[in-house]
């Protein structure tokens, strides 16, 4: 049985990655093709003779293990417990059929390496004709995931051994670190490629009008700190640190390391921003949007989370700017990726 690699190390892969364009892959009918390489089994000196090409990039089965591997892995962190009875990890994939698909999830899961593998090398091509190139926040993540990578391996062992288990039989640490670095300029250049759409307020609007089906709120979004804890009293106690503090919103964000329980945003100072109507638990909300709350504010509020200390920073963007940019912004690069399924059409090798 393969090692699953900590949520950490995939959560750093799987979702910072331009290659992947869903959080998770989802039981779906599959628009890759039809043929389906089946991850290598051992060592093979022929297994850098490339099976793919997309445009001007080409990928063999060192690649395929690599994303046929790292989907399961994610795939596994990402559903958990919820798994039970749907997949059994200690049985071949190959015995075991996805519910309400006739497919095993062997081959699920080579279906959904191949759409990763492929938005990849779409995704460098176009890079590579943009002139894109990994930014220094690129590079830190990279370093970082080789190093977590380092301090995941055994004692006795080198990390091709390490990774050879959890990648494949083919995979070295220098093949990994090119599929990184490939992966975060295909991030790179759909992230420029985002920000390069802009919209007016009018068009916006316009948008906005023709799309909402009444369910979208108009009412503003709001920026807040939390530190969420266990109990009542260790938030009383860390409300009243702060308080005999400076009793900013700096000093707040430097409580929140090493106190809260909110891992997602324990790096950020405990900050969510544009928080919007029916995103949170009710008592959280009823608290961000008290007709009353003003910048400064503080409070504790009892989830089925745990305690909150709060902190309201200010109303922000209104939701309905929100939603209808992000949904614009999508159609628009839906479409640009479209046309790269036709500038660099996906050849299968013999």
């Amino acid at each position: 049985m393969k090692r699953l690699l900590p949520l950490l190390l995939l959560v750093l892969l799987l979702l910072m990655s331009a290659c992947q364009q869903t959080d998770t892959p989802s039981p779906s009918p599959s628009s890759s093709p039809s043929v389906s390489p089946t991850p290598s089994s051992g060592g093979d000196a022929d297994a850098t003779t490339p099976i793919l090409k997309v445009g001007n990039f080409t990928a063999d089965s060192i690649d395929m293990d690599y994303y046929y591997y790292a989907t399961i892995s994610g795939f596994v962190s990402y559903y958990g417990d919820s798994l039970t009875g749907v997949l059994d990890l200690s049985q071949p994939f190959s015995e075991q059929t996805v519910p309400e698909r006739d497919i095993t999830w062997d081959q699920y899961f080579q279906e959904a390496a191949i759409q990763d593998l492929v938005s990849c090398l779409l995704l460098g091509n176009a890079a590579t004709e943009a002139g894109t190139v990994l930014t220094a926040e690129d590079e830190t993540m990279y370093e970082d995931f080789l190093s977590y990578v380092d301090s995941s391996r055994g004692v006795d062992e080198s990390m091709d051994e390490f990774l050879q288990v959890e990648y494949g039989p083919n995979m070295t640490v220098a093949r990994l670190s090119d599929i990184l670095r490939q992966q975060l300029l295909g991030r790179r250049f759909e992230i420029e490629k985002q920000d390069s759409y802009t919209y007016t307020e009018q068009e916006l609007r316009d948008y906005f009008d023709a799309h909402n089906d009444g369910t979208v709120s108009e009412a503003d979004t709001v920026n807040v700190r939390h530190i969420l804890v266990g109990t009542e009293e260790e938030a009383q106690a860390l409300l009243i640190q702060w308080e005999a503090g400076a009793k900013t919103e700096d000093s707040f964000a430097a409580l929140v390391a090493g106190n809260t329980l909110d891992t997602y945003s324990e790096d950020i100072g405990g900050l969510y921003e544009n928080v919007y109507v029916g995103q949170m638990v009710a008592p959280f909300e009823e608290w961000c949007f008290d007709a009353a709350r003003k910048t400064g504010d503080t409070g504790i509020v009892g989830t089925d989370y745990g305690f909150h200390v709060m902190y309201f920073i200010s109303p922000s963007t209104p939701y309905w700017k929100i939603w209808a940019e992000e949904a614009i912004r999508a159609e628009e690069y839906n479409d640009f990726y479209a046309t790269l399924e036709t500038l660099y059409p996906v050849e299968w090798l013999d």
